[in-house]
């Protein structure tokens, strides 16, 4: 058993050389799920991996009518955000934030081309130091998992440096409304669960959403709570 993370990996990377590289190579402009998106070579491209999707298609299934502001960190191409503006009207309020001034950029770009300015709004910053005091009624993200050397700025969107769910856990609790919520997405590749800074009694954890890929990877969406 204790091979298989590895292996996972193995068939991870070879896949993205013989196939995705390219793609991550030149700025592409496709249609994803019915939104047309712009993808620079330093953006993560959505339509590339599965966890884009499994955590998008959870949010899809957690958000309800009463539902006002979501945040996206790591918002990269501006996917989720978008696809959360889109799909749910009485959302009021959607703010993306990344680290990456040129995920940023493509981010405000497709939420132009899509039209869904001024519903979301996209900030350049870590975690939640773009958003103040700021709370938030579902909290989304996709957060890097994986141990790697980082060459260029588009790493830094798979190869976690500096413990970014450790970070996470410390600050949620006090952007999330009465009725918020925060939806995490974790791999078995990684090293560490994504669920193990979220320890109780601190956090309530339920599973929201959990797919196995052909590599033998586990996506899980974990729903987490802060206990008051």
């Amino acid at each position: 058993m204790a091979l298989l993370p590895s292996l996972g990996r193995a068939c991870y990377a070879l896949r993205f050389r013989l196939f995705d590289r390219r793609r991550h190579q030149t700025r592409v402009r496709e249609r994803i799920d019915g939104l047309d998106l712009e993808i620079g070579p330093e953006v993560f491209h959505p339509a590339l991996f599965f966890s884009s999707r499994v955590l998008a298609e959870a949010m899809r299934r957690e958000l309800g009518v009463e539902d006002r502001s979501l945040l996206d960190l790591g918002c990269g191409s501006g996917y989720l955000a978008l696809r959360a503006a889109r799909e749910t009207p009485a959302l009021s309020r959607v703010l993306g934030v990344d680290l990456s001034p040129d995920a940023v950029l493509c981010a405000r770009g497709n939420a132009a081309r899509n039209a869904v300015v001024p519903r979301v709004e996209v900030r350049q910053g870590d975690l939640f130091g773009p958003v103040g005091r700021e709370q938030f009624d579902l909290i989304v993200m996709n957060p890097p998992y994986l141990e790697g050397e980082v060459r260029r700025p588009w790493d830094l969107s798979w190869v976690d440096q500096g413990g970014v769910v450790g970070r996470l856990a410390r600050s949620a609790a006090g952007h999330l409304t009465e009725r918020g919520r925060l939806l995490l997405l974790g791999s078995s590749l990684a090293r560490r669960s994504a669920l193990e800074p979220f320890a109780a009694p601190a956090w309530d954890s339920e599973v929201a959403a959990r797919r196995r890929l052909w590599s033998g990877e586990v996506l899980t969406v974990w729903r987490l709570r802060p206990r008051s």
